[in-house]
């Protein structure tokens, strides 16, 4: 009846045996620290903390995250920072309708640091918002009565300018910061802003 214990109790044992080879013992710190051999140019990261528990009578492992590296950053400052990393092509101005067409690209804004990879990188079009969005207790949301993005992928709150102003100016990553391109006077009400998606391999006209 012990048959399920004993892959668990011969890893066990083998893990002691590799990591007691040593005479020092394993629950004391050694009397001297070891030379760190490591390259100065080696950095590590910690990619994510998992609390593992193992269950060798049913033989099963669950791993329950406790921490990890994703978060939502504003990147307009770095933006702002690298300005050949904003791309504006094939503008594009409708004089009877007041419609403006543009193609808009970005590049990675720390061309050192490109092992740090974005993911659901959107680019936020903010407003002004006298509409007010159905599902919410007046939230203003940028409509048709003011300038609007035509083609948006989706809504989101991240960042506005009502609600994230104080957190912009202590830590620009987590609160509002004004596009360098952007008009300079502008302060836009709107809670609620649209969206577009920027991917590797989505088209200019696909949704994402």
């Amino acid at each position: 009846m012990y048959r399920n214990y004993v892959p668990a109790l011969v890893f066990l044992l083998l893990f002691l045996l590799i990591s007691c080879s040593k005479s020092e013992t394993p629950t004391l710190p050694a009397a001297s620290a070891p030379a760190d051999t490591r390259s100065a140019s080696v950095s590590t990261h910690l990619w994510g903390l998992w609390d593992v528990t193992i269950d060798p009578y049913h033989e099963t492992i669950e791993a329950t995250p406790l921490r990890g590296t994703a978060f939502t950053l504003n990147a307009t400052k770095m933006l702002n920072s690298a300005p050949s990393s904003l791309l504006f092509e094939n503008l594009g101005v409708e004089l009877d309708t007041g419609i403006v067409e543009l193609d808009v690209g970005l590049r990675h804004p720390v061309e050192e640091a490109t092992q740090y990879t974005g993911f659901d990188v959107i680019g936020i079009f903010m407003g002004h918002g006298p509409g007010v969005y159905l599902d919410a207790d007046g939230i203003p949301v940028v409509s048709d009565d003011t300038t609007f993005l035509t083609n948006a992928d989706g809504y989101t709150r991240w960042f506005n300018a009502t609600e994230f102003t104080g957190a912009g100016l202590e830590r620009p990553i987590f609160g509002y910061v004004p596009g360098k391109f952007g008009s300079p006077a502008c302060n836009p009400s709107a809670i609620l802003n649209p969206y577009k998606y920027f991917a590797d391999g989505l088209g200019r006209d696909e949704s994402a």
